[in-house]
């Protein structure tokens, strides 16, 4: 039986496996178990980059007022026009576009996302404080541009797949095209022969935005913890450096480093500890939960609808030192939270996985 054909438009950066985090390769290699699929790069050439970057900068009131990446109509409509001509010669039904770039009613095409610039404009104007952390760069003008081109699109959009709840419970009350959750897929599942001695208690965050994902806040309650609990150990991925006020007792700083040694280390850790200020889905959650451990995370975003409060982990409310703090203790002493996340690996094994993920895509595509 002859597959269905699908046109696969993404912004691609020069290696494929490190665009997004590795989201859309995932993605695409396990929709080819379903669909011939054509791929089409709408990234920007050399030229085109060097003068969209001119064009970031403008004045405005007398300041100089920069234009982020993401927010850059000019980038927006050099990829929007190599999306259209793409799909005006494509001669298949199926369209999915790793974002919003070019829809129209003469074609079935779909979309995924993690995130959109119409929750941008809602914590723009209700959150701003919020704002700085969500590294988008920008000012109200440039939002407003930017979502009367999403507008657009979603109004001729067949369906719209979004990877988290939370951005799909938002988006469904804003547009008439249907709203589905497909989730994600982890990038990283463990090998789980390999197993470590562990002679002190380790919590684990990995962040490569320390702020964003509330690394201060994190050394911080750790510091209370491990005044009390002084066999604790605290890990820190993923930025290339921190300030040395954060590398406190008990704290061990390894920076950026390879998938391969982050395994190891997720091996010898027991908590994973990233209440974030802002994140769209963060992958690494379910990850740490398919390495058995429980999660301790801020009750916002996609964060609420993956961690169970007392189940797999906690939520945190607040900002709050003591509340995070209270948070990681309690994780010390509840044997069962670690008894339920090892009890439910088949489970996050298969909804967390990008064979599902196409799974629910291809059968949300097809479906009439």
């Amino acid at each position: 039986m002859a597959k269905e054909k699908l046109l696969f438009i993404c912004n691609w950066d020069k290696d494929k496996k490190k665009t997004w985090s590795g989201t859309p390769y995932n993605l695409q290699i396990r929709l080819e178990k379903y669909f011939e699929i054509t791929d089409i790069d709408v990234s920007l050439n050399i030229l085109e980059k060097i003068l969209c970057r001119l064009l970031s900068y403008r004045i405005e009131c007398g300041k100089l007022v920069k234009t982020g990446w993401v927010l850059n109509k000019h980038i927006y409509k050099i990829m929007a026009k190599k999306a259209k001509k793409a799909i005006i010669k494509y001669e298949g039904d199926f369209v999915l576009e790793i974002g919003d770039f070019y829809s129209t009613d003469k074609k079935r095409i779909f979309c995924y996302q993690d995130f959109n610039v119409l929750k941008l404009k809602d914590i723009f104007l209700n959150q701003k404080e919020l704002f700085k952390f969500t590294g988008y760069e920008g000012n109200l003008k440039d939002i407003l541009i930017r979502e009367k081109y999403a507008l657009n699109f979603y109004a001729k959009a067949y369906k719209c797949f979004f990877m988290g709840n939370w951005i799909k419970d938002y988006t469904k009350n804003l547009i008439k095209s249907p709203c589905v959750y497909v989730g994600a897929g982890a990038n990283n599942f463990p090998d789980l022969t390999l197993n470590y001695k562990k002679e002190t208690f380790n919590f684990l965050f990995i962040g490569r935005d320390f702020f964003r994902k509330n690394g201060d806040l994190v050394v911080n309650a750790f510091e209370v913890v491990h005044s009390k609990f002084p066999f604790t150990r605290l890990t820190i991925c993923g930025p290339k450096k921190i300030d040395s006020k954060y590398v406190v007792d008990g704290v061990q700083f390894l920076g950026d480093i390879e998938h391969e040694e982050l395994k190891k280390i997720y091996f010898n850790s027991d908590v994973f500890v990233m209440p974030s200020k802002f994140e769209a889905f963060g992958i690494v959650f379910i990850e740490s939960l398919l390495y058995g451990l429980p999660v301790i995370a801020k009750e916002d975003y996609e964060m609420k609808y993956i961690i169970e409060d007392g189940k797999n982990g906690y939520l945190i409310k607040t900002d709050s030192i003591e509340e995070l703090a209270i948070s990681m203790e309690k994780s010390i002493k509840n044997k069962n939270i670690f008894k339920n996340v090892k009890e439910n690996y088949e489970i996050y094994k298969r909804e967390f996985s990008w064979e599902h993920v196409a799974e629910l895509i291809y059968k949300n595509i097809l479906e009439e």
